[in-house]
């Protein structure tokens, strides 16, 4: 936990800060019935080392900002969304 330089203390380090509403395991996707080219476009694989060890698959809503509005558009993304929020 302390640097052994002179930089700041690191307390978050680099993890998703979403409450676990981004992160999303295959029979979660499966339950949101997202049509082809919404997965396609919102829904990517995400590998974090539990994935990397153990070779399990989980999925991740990305959204770019730019496509914001459509996602809202999409009732089980804007519920993810709103519970991030």
């Amino acid at each position: 936990m302390k640097p052994l330089t002179e930089v700041s203390v690191m307390d978050f380090g680099n993890k998703a800060d979403d409450g676990g509403h981004l992160t999303l395991a295959p029979h979660q996707i499966e339950e949101m019935k997202l049509d082809a080219d919404v997965r396609e476009k919102f829904i990517k694989r995400f590998y974090g080392s539990k994935e990397f060890i153990n070779g399990g698959t989980r999925y991740c809503i990305w959204i770019e900002n730019s496509d914001l509005a459509e996602a809202k558009q999409v009732p089980a993304l804007a519920k993810q969304i709103e519970l991030v929020r």
